[in-house]
């Protein structure tokens, strides 16, 4: 729809809800009041009606403690079990939403409390150390995948999963 008033009518009507109800309300007499005053009357099809809309709508609903919410989740975040794939996507995604830089030494630092103490214990003993976040992650895909080949071999048909403090039954 190319006309700014309607588009911006069609798009209240969709918005319902005992909590929003008012907020429409108000947004429709604004709207008509904008294209039927008197003095400065601003036509249905100029662009500046959905603009506004837009900012309303912004300003009304924008999540402002998103920001906040997510640095305060990717310090609790962890590693569960042996997924380090679902780790690092959720890292990432949560780091992104905290606005974190990914080679930032505080978010690697973060990322780092989050994997299991073993493989954590793993990266840090390596010969050379990673440095950066692209590091870290390939470090820690490939002391997992150490931790499996020893497993396969040393104890066939009793794999243990994770970096556990259990022995394998002998």
């Amino acid at each position: 729809m190319s006309n700014p008033y309607y588009r911006t009518m069609l798009a209240l009507s969709h918005i319902r809800g005992p909590l929003v109800n008012d907020w429409v309300e108000d947004q429709v007499t604004a709207l008509t009041e904008k294209v039927t005053h008197q003095q400065n009357q601003i036509p249905r099809t100029e662009n500046v009606l959905w603009t506004e809309y837009e900012a309303a709508f912004d300003s009304a609903f924008t999540d402002t403690t998103k920001k906040q919410r997510a640095q305060s989740a990717i310090q609790q975040l962890r590693m569960r079990g042996d997924d380090l794939d679902s780790y690092v996507s959720t890292f990432k995604h949560i780091a992104k939403q905290a606005e974190y830089s990914l080679d930032a030494q505080g978010t690697i630092y973060l990322f780092a409390l989050g994997l299991k103490p073993g493989l954590l214990r793993a990266n840090l003993h390596r010969e050379n150390p990673p440095n950066t976040m692209e590091e870290w992650i390939a470090a820690a895909r490939t002391e997992l995948q150490k931790l499996y080949r020893c497993q396969v071999f040393m104890y066939p048909g009793q794999i243990q999963h994770g970096w556990t403090n259990q022995q394998p039954k002998q």
